[in-house]
């Protein structure tokens, strides 16, 4: 990236990560924590990938922005992240294709994930690259405490154990690199996870 870029990212992060000090408190999961490690992905996965410079910039503002939404509401989070960001870039002089690729990427992080172009895989596995991380359970748990909070699950282990369950066998890494680093490991967590049902029921 330009040297220009790469001030424009610097900016961006500091007006992000300061906008996003207004998230409520109760979103466990989808924090800054959260957006971090998806920016820390998307570099990750662009260099193993070999993306061009231009488009890793582009995804890396993506990153920053998909979850920042929240702010305004939990549901349909995605189309207010899309007008923030809107907003903001417009301050930072970015073409107004950039910036409806930036809301492209930022609209396909919408669950459940159906990536289009290359630049979507990526940002949607980054997204949920945590799937075949070693914090996974540690991850899930937030999100757990997160959906609960919302009203969106019980608190059943039962139920909780069967929805990560579904989730985990229906999803499916894009990118070469995830599917060679992440999809092993994530397997593993679906046989774990199987077996806990089965404890369960049993």
């Amino acid at each position: 990236m330009s040297e220009t870029q790469n001030k424009i990212l610097i900016s961006l992060q500091k007006e992000v990560f300061k906008l996003m000090e207004k998230l409520p408190s109760d979103l466990y999961y989808h924090n800054i924590d959260h957006t971090i490690l998806v920016f820390e992905a998307v570099e990750w996965l662009c260099t193993e990938e070999q993306v061009s410079q231009e488009d890793m910039y582009l995804l890396k503002i993506a990153a920053l922005f998909h979850d920042v939404g929240f702010i305004e509401s939990y549901d349909q989070h995605e189309e207010k992240s899309c007008l923030i960001a809107e907003k903001i870039l417009s301050k930072y002089k970015l073409a107004d294709q950039q910036i409806e690729c930036i809301c492209q990427l930022i609209t396909a992080t919408k669950l459940p994930h159906c990536p289009v172009t290359f630049e979507e895989k990526i940002i949607c596995d980054a997204d949920l690259n945590y799937l075949g991380g070693n914090d996974f359970f540690k991850i899930g748990d937030r999100l757990r405490k997160e959906l609960i909070h919302y009203g969106k699950i019980d608190k059943e282990d039962i139920t909780w154990n069967k929805i990560q369950h579904a989730f985990l066998t229906s999803h499916t890494f894009h990118t070469q690199t995830s599917q060679i680093h992440k999809e092993p490991v994530k397997q593993i967590y679906i046989k774990q996870i199987s077996e806990k049902i089965k404890k369960a029921e049993s």
